[in-house]
């Protein structure tokens, strides 16, 4: 028996730079540190589901900790705009020391309402109205692996007290799960997270690597693609070679993986 299902499942995906300007207040420091320069750029990702006349957001933010009153403004803005429920927007950060203060609390600083008003709320929205318009019809895949990245914090120190650092034997998740999303062309796309990141590729015929980029191409809407690949050529992390760039890394085999993420860490 064949089940046809009436409602496919649609995704968009949209990532819009958030970088504020030189000179911001970095929160989790002292309150006197400020950006010198930018390594790398602030982004924000949404990520838009509807099946039949439900729909829902995922959105991530390159900041440390997001305030529950412009999480809360955000939702209501895109309901109004959008008529996404309040309740099916999921809004979280990446938790970056290397970005502005977005939250309120005491000894760490206060919500930076010019780069809000003026960046991060514009971009937000930005990124959710780019997911909606490049929605298409999906097939949805999940598969879990080994990750060892992770750590618990809480370290016993000499003297019994516990601080922050590392505690090996203590719990934490071994565990990394990727969803992919293959559209009607058959393209595969590949979202995973890690290393404070929401990270996107698209997989070979082989689902052995990475489709590479070619001369020319894009990460979606991202900014900086062609920077990002020359300083990585540079740093000989990848290899440029009749048009396309390889992972030239000890730990990526050239010959196996070719490079699709690499402007996806671009922030």
């Amino acid at each position: 028996m064949v089940i046809i299902m009436q409602n496919r499942l649609m995704v968009g995906v949209s990532k819009v730079d958030i970088t504020p300007s030189v000179g911001c207040h970095l929160f989790g420091y002292r309150p006197d540190l400020f950006s010198e320069s930018v390594n790398d750029n602030l982004t924000a990702t949404a990520f838009y589901f509807k099946q039949g006349n439900k729909t829902a957001l995922m959105i991530t933010t390159c900041i440390c900790l997001l305030d529950t009153s412009v999480a809360d403004e955000l939702r209501r803005i895109i309901e109004e705009k959008y008529g996404i429920k309040k309740e099916d927007i999921l809004i979280c950060a990446t938790h970056t020391h290397s970005g502005p203060s977005m939250n309120n609390m005491p000894g760490w600083g206060e919500i930076d309402k010019e780069y809000n008003e003026n960046i991060y709320t514009p971009g937000v929205i930005r990124s959710v109205q780019e997911a909606i318009e490049n929605a298409q019809h999906v097939t949805v895949g999940v598969g879990y692996g080994d990750s060892l990245l992770g750590i618990n914090r809480r370290q016993l120190n000499p003297d019994n007290s516990v601080g922050l650092g590392q505690c090996p034997w203590a719990p934490y998740n071994p565990q990394m799960t990727v969803i992919s999303f293959k559209d009607d062309d058959g393209r595969v796309y590949l979202y995973w997270g890690g290393w404070g990141k929401c990270c996107l590729a698209i997989m070979n015929a082989e689902m052995n690597g990475f489709v590479p980029f070619e001369d020319g191409d894009t990460f979606g809407n991202a900014p900086g693609t062609p920077e990002m690949l020359e300083y990585l050529t540079e740093a000989n992390i990848i290899r440029h070679v009749d048009g396309r760039y390889h992972w030239s890394a000890e730990d990526f085999p050239a010959s196996e993986i070719s490079l699709r993420s690499a402007s996806a860490e671009e922030n």
